[in-house]
């Protein structure tokens, strides 16, 4: 089952992960914390959350957003461990925000990717010495790296030079 939240979400756990039993959808900001080790994990259900508000979850955050498109608003961080976020063939959209990660990896999928640039001062988008790969979801999908072409995955001069001045781990486009 569905749940539908019209507002905004905020989802904190003291202790133990934050999972799902059925799809979210929310038409406000979705907020997670949760302490220790412990981690989000919404990737079992195909969820439709418009808008990313502040995550912290030390043991990692994944989501599936099926084909729905999502705004980054706040910072997501992890300590040491992975960050995954599926839009499918919606849009992936980060404001001036951080995404760190220590050195675990963090994977963005989604078939357009919209990237602000780094005005904030705390380095770029991706702060992470692990893996960061940025794909699109559709296999056969035209990418285009440096330019703006309308139609396909993206990246602008302006989001690359982002991407390389915070991500120092392996980089995977």
């Amino acid at each position: 089952a569905t749940s539908a939240v019209g507002g905004a979400l905020t989802a904190t756990a003291t202790t133990g992960n934050i999972s799902q039993s059925g799809a979210l959808n929310v038409g406000g900001t979705a907020s997670f914390t949760t302490n220790g080790a412990s981690a989000v994990d919404l990737s079992t259900q195909t969820n439709n959350l418009t808008s990313l508000g502040a995550i912290t979850a030390p043991g990692g955050f994944t989501l599936n957003n099926g084909n729905n498109s999502t705004t980054v608003t706040a910072a997501i961080s992890t300590t040491n461990n992975a960050i995954s976020i599926s839009t499918g063939t919606g849009t992936y959209s980060q404001n001036d925000v951080d995404i760190a990660s220590g050195n675990g990896n963090i994977t963005i999928t989604a078939d357009t990717v919209t990237i602000a640039p780094n005005t904030n001062g705390n380095g770029g988008a991706f702060q992470s010495t692990g893996t960061l790969t940025l794909k699109p979801f559709t296999a056969s999908r035209t990418m285009s790296i440096g330019y703006t072409t309308s139609g396909l995955f993206n990246l602008t001069q302006a989001e690359v030079d982002d991407i390389a001045q915070s991500a120092s781990g392996p980089i995977v486009i």
